[in-house]
């Protein structure tokens, strides 16, 4: 592989990305929602900081980081970052068969490995564009609303976004993967859909339930008080042990699972950087000394490291066995 031919190659894809309609459709959607989002957070920041002023805010003081967890949820759990990864990754293999161009490609002085490492270049540095364009937006709307945030603060943010980056990239991986196993655009992108759907919905809800009876077995029945009125208070209390058991082991799996969906991991780590308060609330009988002052952000991502290391190791999988699918595909 020559890293000229590859630089090549990505410059193209890069400005076939960024100059195309359906990027640039996809980034005005995403810059309205988000900003729609970031001026939603920025009135509860403001709401939330007032009553904590007068006294009647329950916790810590509310902080401008607070007002990215709108723009979290946008990309995250409402999913606008898997649709722009995915549509950015799933015709770039299966349009060029489509279109019969792969083979005019691959006659120039161009190897296998150099036309996927540069698809999957350009994609990068599209969706890094997106990404930190959408962060700059929500920013500056902070400081038209003279809300500054601190060196903490800022810092989050720009962790955020490094996050952000790895989570669109691990659905453009997905994207990408499917683009070359499928035959044409549209096969690619219902596989890319359906595995989404698999890993991000279906495992961690669906599968938890199915896992738990497997594993578990049956879910001890409930008892009302006319069950109660027969038992002694050691079967009662036997029963309800019973219970906590069954629940905490379930909750447990469904935790296992989650890890699977890149949403969910993205979302865990991303409430982990934008509400500070929360860790001090739960981590308040564990250690005093974090009650007061600012969150250290390492001790925010320690309490998600299985989040992130699954995050991060996605779009490694994916480009993995896309890379693997095309070098050794048949294209005549």
């Amino acid at each position: 592989m020559q890293l000229n031919r590859l630089f090549v190659v990505g410059k193209k894809e890069f400005f076939d990305h960024i100059t195309g309609k359906k990027f640039l459709i996809l980034l005005l959607m995403l810059g309205l929602v988000v900003g729609v989002g970031t001026i939603h957070g920025i009135t509860s920041y403001n709401e939330n900081l007032d009553q904590y002023k007068s006294g009647y805010f329950f916790g810590d003081q509310p902080s401008p980081v607070n007002v990215f967890v709108k723009i979290v949820d946008t990309i995250g759990y409402y999913g606008f970052g898997a649709i722009i990864g995915i549509a950015l990754g799933f015709d770039l293999i299966s349009g060029e068969r489509e279109g019969k161009s792969l083979k005019s490609l691959l006659s120039h002085p161009v190897y296998r490995d150099e036309i996927i490492n540069g698809k999957a270049l350009g994609g990068i540095l599209a969706l890094f564009i997106a990404t930190v364009a959408v962060f700059f937006l929500a920013y500056a709307i902070l400081l038209m609303d003279g809300i500054v945030p601190d060196f903490n603060g800022t810092e989050r943010i720009v962790v955020m976004v490094l996050f952000t980056l790895f989570y669109l990239i691990g659905n453009f991986s997905l994207a990408l993967m499917a683009s070359v196993i499928a035959k044409n655009s549209s096969s690619a992108l219902i596989i890319s859909m359906l595995i989404l759907f698999v890993l991000a919905f279906l495992l961690p809800y669906a599968g938890t339930n199915v896992v738990s009876y497997v594993v578990l077995g049956e879910e001890p029945a409930t008892l009302y008080s006319e069950d109660e009125s027969s038992m002694s208070y050691e079967e009662i209390e036997w029963h309800d042990n019973q219970i906590r058991d069954y629940e905490k082991n379930s909750l447990f799996i469904h935790d296992v699972l989650s890890l699977f969906s890149i949403s969910l991991d993205y979302s865990n780590i991303c409430y982990q950087l934008t509400e500070p308060q929360d860790y001090i609330s739960n981590s308040y009988e564990e250690d005093s000394s974090r009650v007061t002052g600012d969150i250290p952000i390492m001790n925010s991502l320690s309490s998600s490291l299985a989040n992130i290391i699954f995050l991060l190791v996605y779009p490694f999988v994916f480009f993995g066995i896309a890379y693997v699918k095309f070098m050794r595909t048949d294209l005549r």
